[in-house]
């Protein structure tokens, strides 16, 4: 129940030592006010030094991480923002907070110097300490020793632990010795306020200045302390700890900018990928259109020029038969092929017939303002504009008048599935020469201006063998290599005569 009511997670016990909690909430604090924060503790990283502002948090991150290791032991789900997973710890030692006792005669130093004394007693390598201020209510030389030196016997002993001080000396030890890392409470310096934030792999500055003004020490006082501080030196280590700091947010400015960006990103390929379906789609149903339309004209003019062939044919054929067969093959030209005067340009119009910049030849189906529409010879709708095709005259092939006897095959072929490039890399020379030759024969049959072979480079021994076999070729016009965007010296581009 009470996991349901406070979005807890249970953790994962494992058997390797690890602590590994993202945004753990202090259990005791209101859910709507509390700051969350991760931890991590594992074999490279087995005690973690915190510093930074009185107030700022360190000793609630303390408290916090030992009350998670506690429920869970207690079999108790975790206020976190997913699963946990941590190890098991037989002993929980923990020095925090101001132990002072008028009965027994402690002093607060004294009273600390007890609890390390039982502390450094009794840890072992499984055992996890948590140690708040380590080193305070003595001389600050003296005490920056004890926490050195307490530090160093945690980590012989090999056990976990985390460690909240101001000292100077225990940030550097941080940097120096291996297995221990810093971290800081994040201080907002404009606003003079704590943010509760613990970030791991800077220290902190203490912010005792900054603090004193919060809750209005004498301006005439902290002017003062000021002087001294900077008389002493010590200024220089606060220094590079604001140069660091403000690494530290330009980093993560960086960071979150980065994490925009690429959301943003994410979701333009999403909506540019769904586009694409889209239009997919629409090509396919477009083409699935012409090819219908494209068949059932081929179907029709085939069963008609069938039909005044039987005629022509026919041994017996009469004058008035002919004058009627010549009637009716008029007439299927000009159902193929008829006129329409509307004008959209002063120069092209519907059903002119143009010549396309790459030698593709067709007929105008469509004008949209600069953008038009061509139907090429083999019925393929192809999309330019104007500035990119010429005008020219009815191509040889679109004439009816060609139509005979003897090239009904041609009529029937041209209906092969013949595009405007064949592809030969693989190919043995001699299988390649063989598939060009039909190829180029079927081109010429669909009237094709400009095809392209693709060889690929290779040893060259495909390309010298294409290219002898194109000199040969009465019909080809000339060839040279394909562009940068035609495949380069992997391909050659062959223009053909017309017919």
């Amino acid at each position: 129940m009470y996991g349901i009511q406070h979005d807890c997670f249970v953790a994962t016990l494992v058997d390797e030592r690890i602590i590994d909690i993202k945004n753990a909430r202090h259990p005791l604090i209101d859910k709507n006010k509390v700051v969350p924060n991760s931890f991590h503790l594992d074999e490279n990283t087995r005690l973690i030094i915190i510093s930074g502002p009185n107030a700022g948090g360190k000793t609630i991150a303390l408290k916090t991480l030992g009350l998670m290791v506690m429920m869970n032991q207690m079999a108790i789900p975790l206020p976190t923002s997913s699963g946990a997973t941590l190890s098991f710890f037989p002993r929980i030692y923990a020095d925090i907070g101001d132990n002072q006792s008028l009965s027994d005669n402690l002093s607060t130093f004294a009273a600390h110097i007890a609890n390390l004394s039982t502390i450094t007693y009794f840890v072992t390598k499984n055992d996890l300490v948590l140690l708040d201020e380590l080193g305070t209510g003595t001389s600050p030389n003296e005490g920056e020793a004890i926490a050195v030196a307490v530090s160093d016997f945690l980590l012989d002993k090999k056990c976990f632990g985390i460690i909240s001080s101001h000292f100077e000396a225990m940030k550097e030890y941080a940097y120096r010795r291996d297995n221990v890392v810093n971290a800081m409470m994040v201080f907002d310096d404009k606003k003079l306020v704590p943010t509760y934030v613990l970030k791991v792999g800077f220290p902190g500055r203490s912010y005792g200045l900054e603090m004193a003004k919060r809750y209005h020490l004498d301006d005439n006082v902290i002017e003062s302390a000021k002087k001294y501080l900077n008389k002493s030196k010590k200024r220089s280590v606060n220094d590079v700890l604001d140069k660091l700091n403000n690494v530290l947010r330009e980093n993560e400015n960086i960071q979150e900018d980065l994490k925009k960006r690429e959301k943003n990103i994410i979701s333009k390929e999403k909506d540019l990928s769904y586009q694409t379906k889209v239009l997919d789609k629409k090509k396919e149903s477009l083409l699935s259109d012409v090819n219908e339309t494209k068949e059932k004209m081929l179907s029709d003019a085939d069963e008609k020029i069938n039909k005044i062939l039987r005629i022509i044919n026919d041994p017996h054929l009469k004058q008035n038969d002919l004058i009627a067969a010549k009637k009716e093959l008029k007439e299927l030209h000009k159902e193929l092929f008829k006129e329409d005067d509307e004008e959209i340009d002063d120069s092209i119009k519907i059903n002119d017939y143009v010549e396309t910049s790459i030698g593709l030849k067709g007929r105008v189906t469509s004008i949209k303002g600069e953008k038009i529409e061509v139907m090429t010879l083999d019925g393929m709708n192809l999309k330019t504009t104007l500035n990119k095709v010429t005008k020219i005259n009815m191509p040889n092939s679109f004439s009816m008048a060609k139509i005979r006897k003897n090239n009904i095959d041609e009529m029937v072929s041209s209906k092969a599935d013949v595009g405007l490039e064949l592809n030969l890399i693989g190919e043995h020379v001699d299988e390649g020469i063989e598939k060009l030759s039909k190829y180029l024969d079927d081109a010429r049959i669909k009237n094709f201006s400009s095809v392209r072979i693709i060889h690929g480079m290779g040893t060259g021994a495909l390309r010298k063998a294409v290219h002898d076999y194109l000199k040969k070729c009465s019909f080809v016009k000339e060839y040279h290599y394909g562009g940068y965007y035609d495949g380069g010296s992997g391909a050659t581009i062959v223009k053909l005569k017309d017919d």
